[in-house]
Formats: structure tokens, sequence, C-alpha cells
């Protein structure tokens, strides 16, 4: 514990940028038996919430610690005034899945500020139409009709620049709030000196992860922890604890505006559709911000049921020069992943080892 107290400290007098990641395994420990690792870790969680509180003292930092099952959560404080969030919601005839978002918004949001931009890509479907014209009573709701071909990256950024809020939270349309305090906890870290975009823990419908962090392996990027139950705690608690990571997904994603267009927002020239979010992020670390993941945000999510699979040969081809740009664009990062051992498969998404090796021994 005095060396995690240590690390504390000297994370407070070191520009963030001097950390690196040595992936060799360097030392191996014997494993204690398992009443002696229950005390030490009944111990050790107890000091290490100390030396955090201690740690947020001495950076006046207004953060609290929660205990989980075998960690701590920090909640990090809001501003008392909250700042303005503008919720971007592109959508195309789904009239269902988008009242079905919208009414979680709406009902169980527990951050009070925000308003919501619906971009609407050319709804044809009457019932579509009917529900949108339905939405101007709302006074927190704004549709803004784009009728363009269909462009992810192009109508998100066309709604940035519409959008009122200090920070924007870009929402597929095929997301479901499930707990009141996936905004809150999301915007009190994308205010956090240093942080650049925010991700959520998303859930399919039955209760497996889809969203708990993306890392560049398997060619471009991976999900990790996918199809994960609830209640497992996943590769050493990583899919229930906050977390840096190099990339998270743009289906719930939170960021500040200002942050947002310096850097050029999603790119919509080479990546129309895919991996437009991972790009994103990684010129966000490129200009020196970090991205986290937060589990504490949760959210349902029916994915792609926005626009359906990339399975059509027009898509594949898409598909594919998606790709190359990205592997053109960001090929060394590609390879090693700084909040991702490279002595851990790139195939997979449950954090077992590499085999064959994908490392040089020491």
């Amino acid at each position: 514990m005095l060396l995690f107290d240590l690390t504390l400290r000297v994370l407070e007098d070191i520009d963030t940028a001097k950390i690196k990641h040595v992936a060799q395994v360097l030392i191996h420990l014997s494993k204690p038996s398992k009443q002696l690792d229950n005390d030490f870790r009944s111990r050790e969680i107890n000091d290490s919430a100390n030396a955090l509180s201690a740690h947020f003292n001495r950076i006046r930092q207004n953060a609290l610690c929660l205990a989980t099952k075998n960690s701590w959560h920090i909640q990090f404080s809001l501003p008392t005034t909250l700042p303005l969030v503008s919720i971007v919601i592109p959508t195309k005839d789904n009239k269902f899945l988008l009242q079905q978002c919208l009414t979680s918004i709406l009902n169980k949001t527990d951050y009070t500020n925000y308003e919501i931009l619906i971009v609407d890509n050319g709804s044809v479907q009457d019932i579509t139409l009917d529900y949108l014209l339905t939405l101007k009573s709302e006074s927190r709701i704004r549709v803004i009709r784009d009728s363009y071909a269909f462009n992810y990256s192009a109508l998100n950024n066309s709604a940035v620049a519409l959008a009122k809020g200090e920070l924007v939270a870009f929402v597929n349309d095929d997301v479901e709030v499930s707990s009141p305090n996936w905004l809150s906890d999301m915007v009190a870290h994308a205010l956090r000196p240093g942080v650049g975009a925010v991700g959520a823990r998303l859930w399919y419908p039955d209760m497996k992860l889809q969203h708990a962090g993306i890392v560049l392996a398997g060619g471009v990027a991976r999900h990790v922890h996918k199809f994960l139950p609830a209640g497992e705690s996943g590769f050493n608690d990583r899919a229930v604890l906050t977390q840096n990571f190099s990339a998270i997904t743009g289906a719930c994603m939170v960021v500040k505006k200002s942050l947002f267009e310096s850097v050029g927002g999603f790119n919509e020239i080479e990546l129309a559709i895919g991996f437009n979010d991972v790009d994103f992020c990684l010129r966000l670390l490129e200009a020196g911000y970090r991205n986290v993941w937060t589990p504490q945000a949760e959210l349902f999510h029916h994915e792609s049921a926005t626009r359906g699979q990339d399975d059509a040969p027009d898509k594949q081809r898409r598909a594919e020069k998606e790709y190359r740009f990205m592997r053109e664009r960001w090929g060394e990062k590609m390879e090693i992943d700084p909040a991702y051992n490279p002595n851990l498969t790139s195939g997979h998404d449950d954090f077992s080892l590499a085999w064959p090796p994908r490392v040089d021994t020491i």
C-alpha cells in the first residue's frame, strides 16, 4: 500500500505523457493462501481508500470513494451550475427504436440540463414522420432534417455545429437508458482536466456485455469482454472498474464540444460509417488527452439495429476501404495499445494469452 500511496504522489507532480507502459513480465509472485489473500485484500482496500482520499485532498479535487466488491469507485463531483449537454441522435425510419430511446432519456435521466438534437436522415415512413411532428411540443427537443446519403460522421458533425451545449453526448437511436445517473457520471468525467471522450457500459437486452471499452487489436479494434454475463467482473476486474482505453464506442459517447471541434470532429471523408469513433479517439490521444470508460453509466444497446449489417457487396467494399485507411493512418498504434498488454490475444475479446506470442521474450 505504501507503493500505491507513492504512485499517487508521483502522479501529482509528473506529466502523464511521461508515463510509459512496460509490457514485459518482469517478476513472478507466489500466490498466498486463500485466507491470507482475503485478509490482505480487506486491509488493502481500506488502506487504498485512505490513500485516495488524501490524494484528492492534495489536488483539491471533489470526489467520493465508494466501496465496490473488490475495489473503489471514484465519484467525481459535478459543478453547482450544470453545463448544458447536447444529446445528438441520428435516425431514419426507426420510430419504435427512437421512441424507446427518447422515452428512456426523458423519464430516467437524473441530469437535468440537456437538449436533444434528433438528426433525421431522410425518413419517409408516415409512422416516423408523424412521430417526429409530435416531438415539436417537447421544448428540449429539436429535429434537424438531413436527407443526404447516410454518413454517420457528417450527420453528427452537422448536429454539433448547431448544438448549444458545452458538452455533446452522441447516442444511437437503438440505445436505451438503464441507469438514471448515466449522463451525470459521464459528464463528471468529461469535465476532468485532460479527459477526452467518455464511454459507457452497454448491455445487450439479454444482459450480456456489448461495450466495455475498445482495444487496438484484431486488425484495427476490438470490444473487450464482449458477451460477458452480468454479475461477472472480467479479467482483473476490468469489466467493473473505471479506466482509460485507447477508444470507446460512439454509440454512447460524451465529450466537450470545444474539444470535439478542436481535433476536427468525426472523419466524414474516409470514415463515413465505420471506425469513425476509434479514429476520433486516437486523435484525442494524439492531442494529449485520455479516453475514459465508466461502468457506472449503463445503457442497453440494440446493436446495429440502426443501419443493419455490412454484408452487401457495396457495404463490404466500403468497410474494406475504411479498414485500409485505419491501417495506413494508425498502423503503428494498431500494434501497440498502451491500455492493453501485447502478451494478450489480438483475436478474442476475453483477455486470454496470445498464442503464438505477439512479443519477443526478454
